[in-house]
């Protein structure tokens, strides 16, 4: 077999690389969710907040916050 016709298969991924993947990926998704709890939140009325014990100005603070 010539070199320009040999088929040389990729190196399988390390564990490590696998779980870095991973995480990344775990964290990138908790952000998210948070961010999508967070706009939730802010779209709550006033009987709603109360139902749940948050004030109109946590919940500006915490729909405020990035991650």
């Amino acid at each position: 077999m010539s070199v320009a016709t040999r088929i040389v298969p990729f190196p399988a991924p390390s564990r490590f690389v696998h779980r870095i993947d991973h995480s990344s990926f775990d964290l990138f998704a908790r952000w998210y969710d948070r961010w999508v709890q967070r706009q939730h939140l802010a779209e709550l009325d006033d009987r709603m907040l109360r139902d749940i014990g948050i004030s109109r100005a946590e919940a500006g603070r915490e729909s405020r916050k990035l991650f």
